[in-house]
Order: C-alpha cells, then structure tokens, then sequence
C-alpha cells in the first residue's frame, strides 16, 4: 500500500513539473524535467528540424523528442501512408504499426505507434498552412502504460502558431 502511495506521489510531482519550449511557429509543453543541446542542433544542421530534446529516465536509454516540419505535398493521408509504406519495407519494424486518429488543439493528427530497431516510436503526424509536422518520440522499448499517456499529453500540447507556414 505504501509504495503505492509513493508511486502516485512520484507521478503527480512528475506531472507538475514541466518544460516549455517555443518558437515563432509553435510552443510544446513536456512533462517532467528536459533538456536540449546547442551542439545537436548544430550536428543536424537542418531547417526542417524545429526542436531536438531530451529527458533522463534515470539511467535507462533517455526519452527523445525531434520535432520536424516540411512543405506539404499532400494531406494529412498522403503522408501517413507514405511513412507507412517506408516503414513497412524496414526489416528492423517489428510487431507492425498501431494508428489512432489523434487531436492536438483543433488540429486533426494521426498518431503512429511501432518498434523499430528495438526503440519504441510515437509519431504524431499534422499537416496545417501547406506544411506537414512530424513530432516524434523516441523511447525504451518497454516502456509503461502511464508514460505513453504522458507523452500523448504532451503531444497534445503541441500549439501551431498563426504565422506558422506562411
């Protein structure tokens, strides 16, 4: 009983804590304590990446977040089978892609949940303004219940600003 208690304390403090991060095209709200890096950015060297973070899981593989926007050549369909067709030609997929349509503000998104190369991925796919977002997750492959509800609020958070895209 206690260390149920102490495990519901531990969360509710983790959701308390969060980290922000915006630019002139969006803001991101995160739960718990993250972190980013000059130097990834400058390894990465690429316009269509908009946000690059990282959250310690106290010593486990940390959980990522890459944040990539594009000009849009299609919809919000197009894209989502055209990341399907590519992941379903990588031996490394494994146990297939589970897709839920997925809301973020007034936004309509697909979320797209598989493992790849060991590491569990959550994408969350949006095309709004002539541009398509990708915010993805990148996380341990075991990974619990209570956490994947947490990056899905997180995603959620994810706010377009008005000058996004144009």
């Amino acid at each position: 009983m206690m260390r149920r208690l102490i495990l519901l304390l531990l969360l509710f403090a983790a959701a308390l804590s969060a980290t922000e991060f915006g630019t002139k095209e969006f803001t991101i709200k995160l739960s718990g304590k993250w972190g980013t890096s000059s130097l990834i950015d400058r390894m990465l060297n690429d316009e269509s990446v908009k946000l690059t973070a990282y959250r310690d899981l106290t010593g486990k593989i940390p959980l990522l977040l890459n944040i990539v926007s594009m000009e849009s050549f299609g919809d919000l369909y197009f894209h989502r089978r055209a990341i399907e067709d590519e992941l379903y030609k990588d031996k490394n997929l494994s146990g297939g892609i589970v897709q839920t349509s997925f809301q973020i503000g007034r936004l309509s998104a697909i979320r797209m949940e598989y493992v790849l190369k060991k590491k569990r991925i959550v994408d969350y796919l949006l095309v709004e303004n002539g541009r398509m977002w990708m915010i993805t997750f990148i996380c341990p492959e075991k990974i619990p219940a209570e956490r994947l509800r947490e990056i899905d609020r997180d995603a959620a958070s994810f706010r377009l600003l008005r000058t996004a895209g144009k």
